[in-house]
């Protein structure tokens, strides 16, 4: 597939319901609804309880932490939802003489991009813990989105014959204070609202059928 080519994967996160399942929201839930084709988080929920702090029937479900996240993927993926995972994150060394701050993702985002394009291209979404209101390095991250495509736009330079290219990715999101979906640029993402440690995941072509009790 050609660099330049737009990747657009089909899946998409569930709306976050209102009102919230749990008190704190419900993005995690709704991001691995959209990548395992399942209802909604209370599905999530009900399949995977002691993931939502659920132990006994009058618990209220807790929002997935992102260990949470991980756990329910692994879990996932022995039951047949997902054909294959990826929860190791590579790291990079700027190759370039900007390492005043170390290594941070935004001095990375190309070999990052590329990484993700790659992942995408292969039939693999990719969920990412970020800070919702763009606040990243000082805030924590507090929110769960999908990432499901990339692309590069080019735009002339400034001398005749050169050009500069915007690598973007298209981010899904639950939030009901957000587009549903928006194309950000990479090393912006990676600044703004951090989501560098990625977990990578196909789905399985047919979702497995088991029966359980929603809320």
């Amino acid at each position: 597939m050609n660099n330049n080519e737009e990747i657009i994967l089909p899946r998409r996160v569930v709306p976050q319901p209102v009102p919230f399942i749990s008190p704190a929201g419900d993005c995690s839930g709704c991001a691995l609804s959209g990548l395992l084709g399942l209802t909604g988080p209370a599905e999530v929920y009900a399949r995977w309880p002691e993931e939502a702090s659920i132990r006994k029937p009058e618990d209220k479900p807790r929002s997935l932490s992102w260990y949470n996240v991980r756990q329910v993927i692994r879990t996932a993926s022995g039951e047949g939802l997902i054909q294959d995972y990826l929860d190791d994150m590579p790291i990079w060394i700027p190759n370039h003489g900007e390492g005043y701050y170390g290594a941070p993702g935004f001095l990375v985002a190309l070999q990052w991009y590329r990484y993700l394009r790659m992942a995408l291209q292969a039939g693999y979404y990719a969920l990412a813990n970020v800070v919702h209101g763009k606040t990243a390095p000082k805030t924590q991250p507090d929110h769960v989105v999908m990432l499901v495509g990339a692309r590069c736009r080019w735009e002339e330079g400034p001398i005749p014959g050169s050009r500069s290219g915007s690598f973007e990715i298209l981010v899904s999101c639950s939030s009901t204070s957000t587009p549903a979906e928006e194309w950000v640029e990479a090393s912006e993402f990676l600044r703004d609202r951090g989501g560098f440690n990625l977990y990578l995941a196909k789905p399985s072509e047919t979702p497995v059928e088991t029966p359980v009790e929603t809320p």
